[in-house]
């Protein structure tokens, strides 16, 4: 996914502003950024740069537009204000940032208000009635919400239903369909209540089977690592955990004080495989243990045992002798699905529409 971030540098609230949208979109985005299947721009919110990145050809997935914008509800005019080549503010009416963006391939933008005053609704519906993209209008959300936002919606994007994505308990949020999809008349967060509900029916049931397995002792893969990839393997395991698999994760199963390989090895032949990560730190001396005894009796036991390179794995990863014949699973590469093709090493089952 491409995002592109354009902010105008006209005040000092746009300033904070952007400060903290970085910090807040990096959070959102940060497995996204580190195993490199997102890549953010940021550039100035003036005429010059929108129209070299917005232009016909932009690969672009969603524009992130941060400017003050003044609204005259007497007479329903709308004066936003980009950055002009000095860094001064100059002033440009609504229709003009709509015909600015007339021609742009990106198909989602999102517009933020950085004064409650001054909602974005007019401005919205003039971007998709002469565009036909999608608009988000950002009227007011907190810094502590405004994480949880971009992250659904991106999750949304990836998804290509971004009115599902909206949080319910967001009113200052507006979708604005483009004409691609449906009208441009306004869907509130209410709208997209029964979509979330599924959404919700769906978490339910796979952390019902999740904590079902745990409760029988049924764990479906062994998370073998080094303890400097933790955050990476840690996001894997949750979406392993989304997909029904319970993974073997030792922060997860083993009580703060306790010696862990009695535990594990209570717990050892109810796991059904391993999976070894290898990233930049290489191997650890954790697990050069494990893979001395546990994992040599996921082999014996005629189990898979798949090796996994994490994002930051080196180009020429040096792997064990025992596990060197062995397909590995390449995080390092998207276009591969690797998540898809660890959980068919886990399960058995190859998805169907896996190349």
């Amino acid at each position: 996914m491409k995002v592109l971030v354009a902010v105008a540098h006209t005040s000092e609230a746009s300033r904070r502003y952007e400060a903290d949208f970085r910090k807040q979109i990096e959070a959102a985005l940060s497995f996204g950024l580190r195993t490199g299947a997102v890549t953010i721009k940021y550039i100035s919110a003036s005429e010059g740069e929108l129209r070299d990145n917005c232009g016909p050809g932009s690969a672009w997935d969603v524009l992130h537009l941060i400017a003050p914008v003044q609204i005259s509800k007497a007479a329903r005019y709308i004066t936003i204000y980009l950055e002009s080549s000095t860094g001064s503010l100059r002033g440009v009416s609504g229709q003009f940032l709509s015909d600015l963006l007339s021609a742009t391939q990106i198909p989602t933008i999102a517009v933020y208000s950085l004064d409650p005053k001054s909602p974005l609704d007019d401005l919205a519906q003039s971007v998709v009635g002469r565009c036909g993209v999608s608009v988000v209008a950002v009227n007011d959300v907190s810094s502590r919400n405004l994480q949880t936002f971009l992250a659904k919606l991106h999750t949304g994007l990836e998804n290509s239903d971004v009115l599902a994505a909206i949080p319910k308990s967001m009113p200052g949020i507006l979708v604005y369909p483009g004409s691609a999809s449906q009208s441009a008349s306004k869907v509130s967060v209410e709208m997209i209540a029964s979509k979330a509900n599924e959404q919700a029916q769906h978490e339910t049931a796979w952390r019902e089977i999740v904590a079902e397995k745990r409760k029988l002792g049924h764990f479906d893969v062994f998370l073998c690592h080094n303890n400097e990839d933790k955050p990476s393997v840690r996001e894997i395991a949750r979406q392993l955990k989304e997909a029904k698999i319970l993974p073997w994760l030792d922060e997860s199963e083993l009580p703060p004080g306790m010696p862990w390989i009695p535990l594990l090895e209570e717990q050892i032949d109810n796991i059904r495989s391993a999976a070894v990560f290898f990233g930049s730190a290489g191997i650890g001396p954790w697990q050069q243990e494990e893979l001395s005894g546990f994992l040599r009796q996921f082999v014996k036991r005629r189990l898979p045992v798949v090796p996994v390179l994490l994002p930051d794995a080196p180009a020429e990863p040096e792997l064990p002798v025992f596990l060197g014949a062995r397909t590995w699973v390449d995080f390092r590469s998207r276009e591969s699905r690797p998540l898809e093709r660890l959980i068919w090493a886990i399960t058995g089952v190859r998805p169907i529409d896996l190349p």
